[in-house]
């Protein structure tokens, strides 16, 4: 990915950081729930969640496994997701 193409991406997100968070669509609990009923995590998984954006699914796998890394291209999207988590 270009460097020009990563900026736009940060620019565009970083606008809309804690709709993300708030957002109904992405914080739906029996989406969430299937993802937890399909994966199975164990307690000894270190899970990798790239493009974070509210972190809703490392907060949902983050009970049941031993770490959650919490990724992000737009600095501001992570950053807003940790304040609340």
């Amino acid at each position: 990915m270009s460097d020009s193409i990563k900026r736009k991406v940060q620019e565009t997100f970083s606008k809309s950081k804690e709709s993300y968070f708030t957002s109904a669509t992405h914080n739906n609990q029996s989406d969430l729930d299937l993802i937890t009923e399909w994966l199975k995590p164990k307690s000894e998984w270190n899970v990798l969640d790239i493009a974070t954006g509210g972190g809703h699914v490392a907060r949902q796998l983050s009970p049941d496994v031993h770490t959650v890394f919490a990724t992000d291209l737009t600095k501001e999207m992570l950053a807003n997701t940790a304040s609340h988590l």
